[in-house]
């Protein structure tokens, strides 16, 4: 997906298809191909699939990016979480979380106005990272809202997203590193099937417990990204996570709670990128696109994950205190 940077320009994404170890339970039919990929990270698995065609805006963050992967940068230093009681440390088993969201996982509910052709309409879609050309050598992460095929807005609830994170497990590397993190986003507003832009900038607010509540406006999605640099992957990794925390909150206290009723919808995932963060010959490819979820009024985690089955059982998984949530529980669906 395109994060909007620079002068317009109208980009097609090419989104990966998922690899999975069995058929996934979604309507969509999973595809399977193998790309050439990164001399670095043997055979990808990638196929060309539902266009996502945006239009670039002004604005973003800088693009100077750290540089990360092989000896190049730093190890991750998340420490293991801890807790007490339901939903603590404890009960907590990152393996079989990360089970729930494995390439072609379906989504809790269908995203209004996305022709069903797309591919990440009703599923996450992903699998092992494969570099699209020589020329896309940085990444950066991004997550969308929607409304659901209802197209009901709640008019007084927002929701809220905290803690977005990118990740990535590098071969010969037993430590995943965290690539992006911040509360901090921005983004940008497209119609619905990202045919082009909408009218007006992102509607974006600081919460006072530090996270950013965004809603979509009728006829369209918001798309945010994290205001860090992108970074520089000079070895393609095993694995990519994007994750944000996320939960429904009020436009405003003093008015009728209407988030029991509220329709929003919330996915995560990443890109591939020019080191200008442009893309290449106009094309973004995707890294991958995970499946919506329903954000409630408690905290939950959004996940994009490459991780298939047999990755989960066979590589080390990330850091626990990744999943932490901001009140100090952590997810259970």
């Amino acid at each position: 997906m395109l994060r909007p940077l620079g002068p317009a320009v109208l980009a097609l994404v090419l989104l990966q298809a998922a690899c999975v170890d069995s058929p996934p339970s979604s309507p969509l039919d999973d595809g399977r191909g193998v790309a050439a990929g990164d001399a670095s990270s043997g055979s990808g698995l990638g196929v060309a699939s539902g266009a996502r065609a945006e239009t670039a805006a002004a604005g973003g963050p800088s693009i100077a990016g750290q540089s990360v992967g092989g000896t190049t940068a730093a190890e991750a230093s998340d420490p293991g979480g801890s807790g007490a009681g339901a939903g603590s440390a404890g009960n907590f088993d990152v393996k079989s979380y990360l089970r729930k969201w494995t390439p072609g996982t379906p989504g809790e509910a269908l995203p209004h106005g996305v022709p069903r052709g797309y591919d990440w309409a009703a599923r996450s879609i992903g699998g092992t990272p494969s570099r699209p050309g020589t020329a896309t050598t940085h990444m950066n992460a991004w997550g969308q809202v929607y409304v659901d095929t209802s197209n009901a807005h709640a008019a007084n609830t927002r929701v809220a997203v905290k803690n977005v994170k990118l990740l990535a497990l590098f071969p010969q590397k037993t430590a995943w590193k965290t690539l992006e993190a911040t509360d901090d986003i921005g983004g940008g507003v497209w119609t619905e099937d990202f045919t082009g832009t909408c009218s007006g900038n992102i509607d974006i607010k600081s919460e006072p417990d530090g996270s950013r509540s965004l809603v979509p406006h009728d006829g369209c999605n918001a798309h945010y990204w994290p205001q860090v640099s992108f970074v520089s992957i000079p070895v393609v990794p095993l694995a990519v996570i994007s994750i944000a925390h996320t939960r429904l909150v009020l436009a405003n206290t003093t008015q009728a709670d209407d988030r029991d009723g509220a329709a929003y919808l919330i996915g995560a995932g990443a890109d591939w990128r020019a080191q200008d963060g442009s893309c290449p010959n106009d094309t973004c490819t995707g890294v991958g696109v995970g499946r919506f979820i329903r954000p409630k009024k408690a905290w939950r985690a959004v996940v994009l994950s490459t991780l298939s089955s047999t990755d989960i059982d066979k590589l080390p998984p990330p850091p626990i205190d990744v999943f932490k949530l901001p009140d100090g529980t952590w997810p259970i669906e």
